[in-house]
This record gives C-alpha cells, sequence and structure tokens, in this order.
C-alpha cells in the first residue's frame, strides 16, 4: 500500500545516520491529480554529516544502480521483492557495506502511485499501461515515466550504469524469471547479469527466463532503456502472485518472508556480477576490508563462471544442430525441386 511505502520510507530517512548511510529522499513528480511520486538515492557516507560527503568527488569511481517497482498497481508481490532489496541496502552485513561502497543507488519504489491509491489493476488514471509508454512520455499525461527516464537518463550520464531493475508480478506463471534483451552479435553480454542472480537464489529460475525483444515491447523500460542508453543489463524481474513449482520452494506459496528474500538475491547478484566484471576487466576489487566476503565472493565466482561457460556450450551445441537440420532440410527441397524439374522434362519429352 501506499501508506505502508510512506511509513518504510519514514523509518529510513529517521534512521540513516546511525549507520553512517547516505539516504537522500526526494520528489521525484506529481501525478495528475497531485500525488507525489518520489525517488530517493542509497550510497555509503564515513561522515555523520551525508548531504555534505555527497558533493565531493568520493563518488566518482563509483557505478549506478538503478531500481524501480509498481508501474502495474496489482503487482503487490513486486513492492515486497523491492521492499527485501532496500531493507537489504540498508542493512549492516558485509554485503551490503561493500555495495554501498561501489554503487549509488537510485530507488523509484513506486511508479504508479495514483493506480495504487486508486485500486487499479494495470493502469494509471490516465487509462494507461505506463510500461508501454517508455518510447515517448508525455509530460501532462505519463509525467511518472517522463521523469523516471529523466531522471535515468542525467544518472547514465553521471556515471556508469551496471544495471537497472524493474520488478513486477505475473499472474501466468510460477517461480520468479527474468525478461532480458539480446545482442545478436554478443549472446552472453545480457545474460550472465540475470544468470548470476538465478544462481545465487532458491526461487529465480534462469531456465524460464527469456531475451526476446518483440516489437509489440518496444515501449516498456526494459528494451527502450536497452536501445537508448545502450545499457546491457536492462532487466525485468517477474514474480509469480503463487508460489514456486521447482527450486528450493517447491510447491510452497509464497509468503512476504520469502518474497523479501528475492530482493535480497538480487543485491547479492549485483555484487558478485559487479566482482566478476572487475575481473574480466583487471580491475581491483578492492576488498581489503573484507576479508572474508572476498573469499567467499572468489570461491563463488569461479564455480558461477565455470556453470555459465556450459550454458554457453550447450546454447552453441543446440544452435548448431539447428543449422544443421535447416542445411539437411535445405537439401532435401533442393533434391525435390530437381527431381520435380526431370519428371517435368520426361512430360514435356513424352508430349
Amino acid at each position: 500500500r501506499f501508506t505502508d511505502l510512506t511509513r518504510d520510507l519514514n523509518f529510513y530517512t529517521k534512521n540513516e545516520n546511525d549507520k553512517y548511510i547516505f539516504f537522500d529522499r526526494r520528489k521525484l513528480c506529481s501525478t495528475i491529480i497531485g500525488n507525489s511520486v518520489e525517488y530517493f538515492t542509497i550510497n555509503h557516507t564515513t561522515s555523520i554529516y551525508p548531504y555534505i560527503i555527497s558533493n565531493t568527488n568520493t563518488n566518482s569511481n563509483k557505478n549506478g544502480v538503478v531500481l524501480f517497482g509498481r508501474q502495474h498497481p496489482s503487482e503487490t508481490v513486486g513492492s515486497w521483492t523491492l521492499k527485501g532489496a532496500i531493507d537489504f541496502l540498508m542493512g549492516e552485513s558485509d554485503e551490503a557495506k561493500y555495495l554501498r561502497d561501489k554503487f549509488i543507488f537510485k530507488i523509484i519504489p513506486m511508479i504508479n502511485v495514483d493506480g495504487v491509491i486508486c485500486g487499479n489493476t494495470r493502469t494509471s488514471l490516465s487509462g494507461c499501461d505506463l510500461n508501454r509508454r517508455w518510447s515517448n512520455p508525455n509530460i501532462l499525461l505519463h509525467p511518472e515515466i517522463f521523469y523516471t527516464k529523466e531522471l535515468i537518463i542525467d544518472f547514465c550520464k553521471k556515471y556508469k550504469i551496471e544495471c537497472i531493475v524493474d520488478f513486477h508480478g505475473h499472474f501466468g506463471a510460477f517461480n520468479s524469471f527474468f525478461y532480458g534483451n539480446h545482442k545478436e552479435d554478443n549472446y552472453s553480454s545480457c545474460r550472465f547479469f540475470p544468470f548470476t542472480c538465478a544462481k545465487k537464489s532458491k526461487v529465480i529460475q534462469f531456465e524460464k527466463s527469456r531475451f526476446k525483444m518483440p516489437k509489440y515491447k518496444r515501449g516498456t523500460g526494459r528494451i527502450n532503456l536497452f536501445k537508448e542508453l545502450n545499457i546491457e543489463n536492462v532487466v525485468t524481474l517477474e514474480t509469480s502472485y503463487f508460489g514456486c513449482n521447482s527450486g528450493g520452494y517447491v510447491n510452497q506459496y509464497f509468503t512476504v518472508e520469502t518474497l523479501k528474500e528475492i530482493g535480497r538475491d538480487i543485491c547479492n547478484g549485483i555484487l558478485l556480477f559487479h566482482y566478476h566484471s572487475n575481473l574480466q576487466m583487471g580491475i581491483n576489487n578492492d576488498l581489503n576490508n573484507y576479508p572474508f566476503l572476498e573469499k567467499k565472493l572468489e570461491n563463488e565466482e569461479k564455480i558461477i563462471n565455470n556453470q555459465f561457460t556450459e550454458y554457453l556450450n550447450q546454447i552453441k551445441n543446440e544452435k548448431n544442430e539447428e543449422n544443421d537440420l535447416d542445411e539437411k532440410n535445405s537439401n532435401e527441397t533442393i533434391k525435390e525441386e530437381e527431381k520435380n524439374n526431370i519428371d517435368d522434362k520426361d512430360d514435356d519429352k513424352e508430349s
């Protein structure tokens, strides 16, 4: 509910300085009936004056992460998974501290505020599905998307964006899974991040994830931001309204705690993906202050990297089999056409 979100934001704002966490809550825009859409920034500070420290150059070497949810008002499971991620980032674990050290998080927890307050299922009060308006949002009809996109574009100009995750709910499927994008010339580039998140989770099923970009979905945040900003890791996280039919919670309905666990899994996936990316580029992960975490990430990265290599080899073999089958069918078609041509010539001679 909107009231739950307001309560949580008030709690985070009140307790930010106790943990030396930079938590900056701001208004993004007003909806068409005057409700406020809010966003906030989570970052790390070593000072009790976070608003002063945030204006220095301490953030110059950080990457950005964008999380947002509730484009569709009825998808409450998306809010619970996003809340799990927020609670994790505001926590005191080594993983959370390291993420705040290395990233600046921009979070818009509830985009379609009007729809949530008024009880809509999928649309805003303009009667529009906001997740089909990203290509050309109207500042009057879709201010939520217009200003969210402006925020992301501005953020992208200042920092390298590691990933963007859009939290949704799905009433026609079980478990949790991703919708991602696709690069024809680099098959793995859009898949390793969701693969990593899935392997860190008992609920997220990579096998059920899809990486297609159909024309009728070009107006979604996932595809539009991928195309316009050239950010590889823009994904939609779908979570079932019901529960799991496979994985760690098979034949169980989702509870609030299970949904929040998925959000924590996303954060741990971001952490491991960042560690892997730095290794690939020869960048120091700077984990001297986290010796236990460094050993843990080192072991997990080796395992997941091997698993992903196996996955790519499997896809490659399947593609080769498809190509061989296509070639076989093509050869059979050519032979059939040649046979028909010979038969036609024999018929001409006979006549």
